[in-house]
């Protein structure tokens, strides 16, 4: 097997990983819609996004996952050789940042849906300190994010530089 076929399978974890976070964020909304009153409030509507956009998004990995692995590795020889040392580092870099990347996308849903209930909540009684709290939460979630895509699609170009300072 090829660089491009481990992390073909990886990005398939992914897939089932992001189906297993819309079932958990199924409960919220199913509490969402049982006590509400009215069935289409912000909250509502962004928990019903927050396992819409997750199920999509792993019918789109799961699908084409082949296609996501050959942009994020690149075009490679059809003859499957053994890895080289470059090969399998850009596979366990792209698997760490699959791995983060599940987490941080699942606390960015998190930062969503608490500014919404925030936005419809009295302001009022808020501590200063819980604010300042909640936005270094949201900036660790952002940088987060901009590091796992970095690992997955700057890859071989991690890799190549950390083979190139270890020796």
């Amino acid at each position: 097997m090829k660089p491009v076929d481990y992390v073909a399978i990886v990005i398939r974890f992914l897939a089932i990983f992001l189906v297993l976070y819309s079932l958990k964020a199924l409960e919220t909304f199913v509490s969402l819609t049982i006590y509400s009153v009215e069935y289409l409030t912000p909250n509502t509507v962004i928990a019903l996004l927050n396992i819409v956009v997750p199920i999509l998004l792993a019918i789109i990995l799961w699908l084409f996952p082949n296609l996501l692995s050959r942009k994020i590795i690149g075009d490679e020889s059809l003859v499957a050789t053994p890895l080289s040392s470059n090969g399998i580092l850009a596979v366990l870099l792209v698997a760490i940042g699959i791995y983060t990347f599940y987490y941080s996308f699942g606390d960015a849903w998190y930062w969503i849906i608490y500014n919404s209930a925030l936005d419809n909540a009295n302001l009022s009684n808020i501590d200063p300190i819980s604010i300042a709290d909640n936005t270094s939460g949201m900036w660790v979630t952002g940088i987060e994010l901009v590091l796992s895509l970095t690992l997955i699609f700057k890859c071989k170009t991690i890799a190549n530089f950390i083979i190139k300072v270890s020796r």
